[in-house]
């Protein structure tokens, strides 16, 4: 499984290598909507002695197959999936997408975090999404309730990894609060 993600990495960005000097694949990543832990596996699985967990695996492996139907198998049925690419790019209004999350509160929440984690710092996505979220939560009685309980449904979900979790943290990709919690848990 590792050797396919690395697969999957490798002939997604290497065609985006246009320059003489080969730019990070982090920044190709970007380029190409591809969520930054595609690459961290990868240099995982590729650099690091050790090989990524299965429950790492796994979950990125779904997470390839649904980010290849997104953008790749469904892209011209996408329709309405496109909606809040759309509407970042001021091509539908907030209301097209009321409407949208209306009909379907669940997967839409389901996409509006996937499009608000997609920035790992979350400050782009505060500015970008901010006037959104309040149109949605002012003109959808329910919208603060159905986005809460998905995320809350997701997290439970995640099934835990102490050792993933120490690695993710001695290289620095949690804060401070999730090395102090790491460190007393061991």
């Amino acid at each position: 499984m590792s050797l396919a993600l690395i697969r999957f990495v490798n002939s997604l960005l290497d065609p985006l290598q246009k320059r003489d000097k080969s730019l990070p694949l982090s920044v190709l990543a970007k380029e190409a909507g591809l969520p930054t832990a595609f690459v961290e596996v990868r240099h995982w699985g590729t650099h690091e002695r050790d090989l990524p967990s299965v429950e790492v695996l796994k979950d990125l492996g779904v997470r390839a197959l649904e980010w290849l139907w997104r953008n790749y198998w469904n892209k011209e049925g996408a329709g309405e999936e496109d909606v809040l690419v759309s509407w970042r790019g001021g091509e539908v209004s907030g209301e097209q997408v009321v409407e949208t999350f209306r009909r379907d509160r669940r997967q839409w929440s389901k996409r509006l975090v996937e499009e608000l984690t997609f920035d790992e710092g979350f400050s782009a996505s505060k500015k970008v999404w901010e006037t959104l979220l309040l149109t949605l939560s002012t003109r959808i009685s329910d919208f603060t309730e159905t986005l809460i309980d998905y995320i809350v449904k997701t997290l439970v979900s995640i099934p835990q990894c102490n050792v993933c979790e120490r690695r993710f943290c001695s290289q620095g990709r949690f804060t401070s609060k999730w090395q102090e919690s790491a460190s007393t848990s061991e």
